[in-house]
């Protein structure tokens, strides 16, 4: 596992990025309420069980 280096400065690893590159996504939070619904009923469920 890895981990962004968050100090300015820090050599980052081949193939990372820095905590500055990281970009926001859009959610549409009522659509994630509503799949978070059926998701936790399901395969979330199952997910934990493991």
């Amino acid at each position: 596992a890895a981990q962004i280096p968050l100090r300015p400065g820090v050599t980052v690893p081949e193939g990372m990025i820095t905590v500055h590159e990281i970009e926001a996504m859009e959610v549409d939070y009522g659509k994630l309420a509503d799949e978070l619904e059926d998701l936790s009923a399901g395969y979330l469920k199952e997910w934990v069980a493991r």
